[in-house]
């Protein structure tokens, strides 16, 4: 039953092409999803891999950037989860860069999708009259 169910679903996708819709919304709840984990192991707080120049940002006595961002230490939990690439004048992490990826995904998928699906609808036009 289920499995026949995820083939119909399956193909309404491939034959809809509304995979192409629905992909940006998968890296975009991922990057969400990590975020948060990384945020419940460490108490709401995120631990960042400080650089020189964030460096003069941390508090001493509580390794706190500001409200929600802390330095990583082997305290935090999750660092890999963290702000662990340095972008710029700032940090990102894993969640971070696949919301970024999503974002822009989201931002083309409309106009992609609607390219093909003209495409498939006037090829099988075309096909309709040659026959």
């Amino acid at each position: 039953m289920i499995r026949s169910t995820l083939a119909r679903v399956n193909r309404i996708l491939c034959v809809t092409l509304l995979w192409i819709i629905i992909a940006p919304w998968g890296f975009i709840w991922t990057g969400a999803a990590l975020n948060q984990v990384c945020l419940i192991a460490n108490w709401t707080t995120f631990p960042v891999m400080s650089n020189v120049t964030q460096a003069g940002k941390v508090d001493p006595q509580t390794g706190m950037m500001d409200r929600i961002h802390v330095a990583m230490s082997k305290e935090t939990h999750l660092n890999f989860l963290g702000d662990i690439f340095f972008v710029g004048d700032g940090t990102e992490s894993v969640g971070d860069i696949l919301l970024n990826i999503g974002e822009w995904m989201n931002t083309w998928a409309p106009f992609v999708w609607a390219v093909l699906v003209s495409q498939r609808l006037l090829k099988q036009a075309s096909d309709n009259n040659e026959t």
